[in-house]
């Protein structure tokens, strides 16, 4: 990841580092805007053992909203 000019910085709480449900370390990089974010998340995705980005490219926008009796769906205008 320091090689694509992103030096990575590994989370930590309380001085331990952050482990997911799944066993994982979390990695942190300071990003400003992308150029080519489909080639960068291929370039990311090629490092063995990668599990996830946080690009979250390809995904249909779409947030859901409880206000305690009702779900809401908001989606951007002209998406189906």
């Amino acid at each position: 990841m320091e090689a694509l000019g992103y030096p990575p910085t590994l989370r930590a709480s309380e001085g331990r580092p952050v482990v997911t449900d799944n066993g994982n370390l979390l990695l942190d990089c300071r990003v400003g805007p992308i150029a080519d974010p489909p080639g960068l998340e291929a370039a990311l995705r090629a490092i063995p053992g990668l599990v996830g980005t946080g690009l979250f490219l390809g995904m249909h926008p779409t947030v859901l909203v409880w206000d305690g009796a009702r779900l809401r769906t908001l989606r951007p205008t002209g998406l189906n």
